[in-house]
Formats: C-alpha cells, structure tokens, sequence
C-alpha cells in the first residue's frame, strides 16, 4: 500500500487513553471535520469498524479517514465489525475473523501494539460460555499474531 494511504506517518501517537476520556462509535465513516466538531465538545476517541473479511467492506476504517480522524484531534481505537445477531463463536470463526482484524489493521497502517477491540454483540441466546471463550481466545491469539493487542 503507497504511504499516502497509510496512517503509519500520521500525527497520532500510539499511547494508553487517560482514564475517563469521552467517546464514540461509529458504524459510518467520520470526516475530519466531523472528528474536530467532536473533539471541540470535549471528546477524545473514535471506534471505527475493521472488516470481519480479509478486504475493507464499504463503510469500514480505511487509511484516509483514520488520516482525518487523527487530524481531527481524535484518537483512534480500531473495532472490528460483528456478524447479524444470533450468529454462532466458535474457535475457528474466531481465528478467522481475528487473523482479518490483524490484516485490515496492518493495510490501514495502523502501528504495531495498538489495541484492537472485539466486539461479541449479538451472540446466539444459546451460545455457551465455552464457546464464547473459545471464538475468544482464537480471537485474541490472532491479533497477537498480527503484533497488535486486543481487548
């Protein structure tokens, strides 16, 4: 990917985020505008959505607007996407869509160590604790993989 569509030289920084920061999320892209008119009313983050395939969806983070969320005076915290509600963890799904994060994290150019987050909204009513766990873990091995964090 050309440097110009990476956030790699961006001006953010990767640091941890002060207790009791304001923020948002948003399942739409966020302009550079829309990033300073929050960050003018006191807020201080950003979730924005990584696909849960290997390729960026419509409406996912891309380089460009995390550029401008950044420019804004908002910090960035990548989420990735969840499947439509009642959808079933398993370990496998979670290796997959953890190993997607950790790709679409690095095509954007987001930094190493940076903290990726899981989203488990909308988990099947019958889903176990052990499977949860399981998609989970998977999940978060994943990322690790990828040099990135996870919560």
């Amino acid at each position: 990917m050309p440097a110009s569509q990476s956030i790699s030289n961006s001006p953010g920084v990767v640091q941890p985020a002060p207790d009791q920061s304001l923020g948002f999320d948003a399942d739409c892209p966020v302009s550079q505008d829309t990033a300073q008119a929050f960050a003018s009313q006191g807020y201080r983050f950003c979730a924005r959505y990584l696909s849960l395939q290997a390729q960026t969806a419509p409406g996912d983070l891309t380089a460009s607007e995390a550029q401008g969320i950044l420019a804004g005076g908002l910090a960035l915290m990548p989420v990735q996407h969840v499947l439509e509600p009642g959808w079933r963890p398993t370990a496998q799904l979670g290796q997959e869509h953890g190993a997607n994060a950790a790709v679409q994290a690095l095509a954007i150019g987001v930094p190493p160590q940076v903290n990726l987050w899981l989203d488990l909204e909308g988990v099947s009513a019958t889903a176990t604790a052990q499977e949860v766990i399981g998609y989970s873990t998977s999940w978060f091995h994943a990322v690790a993989a990828g040099t990135y964090r996870s919560e």
